[in-house]
């Protein structure tokens, strides 16, 4: 019996999604578990606008593929609203952000930017933000 190793998780996806130049992709295996806008003075700097829109996944339903390790992150310490760290995981190739892990959730979230998620509005199935804040 053969033994590979698999990007593609046992089930079929539900989403994917990749950084600008493609070189970290992933398959989130649910649905969100909710979808944010997050308006903190971090996020409006990192995307550019007055908020991000993210959705809420645990770190098991996020499968990363980083073949050339360009997975890289940059821990935000201070000026939280949590007044607890948070991670921006970003492409070390393109700076894209992927993704937001909060240490106030014990780092066991991740808040994906729907904007990377492929057909990101058809996908989501018309979800919505359902809050908004900052992390």
């Amino acid at each position: 019996m053969p033994f590979w190793t698999s990007f593609e998780p046992a089930t079929p996806p539900r989403y994917r999604g990749a950084c600008l130049c493609g070189s970290i992709s992933y398959v989130l295996t649910q649905r969100p578990r909710r979808v944010v806008q997050c308006h903190c003075t971090h996020c409006q700097a990192d995307g550019g606008g007055p908020f991000q829109i993210m959705a809420e996944y645990r770190i098991d339903e996020v499968v990363v593929k980083d073949p050339w390790s360009y997975w890289k992150i940059y821990t935000v310490r201070e000026g939280t609203l949590s007044g607890q760290p948070k991670e921006k995981h970003f492409c070390g190739n393109c700076g894209c952000t992927l993704w937001t892990v909060a240490m106030r959730d014990r780092g066991e979230l991740r808040m994906v930017r729907t904007s990377l998620i492929e057909n990101g509005d058809r996908q989501m199935g018309g979800m919505r933000a359902d809050s908004e804040g900052a992390i």
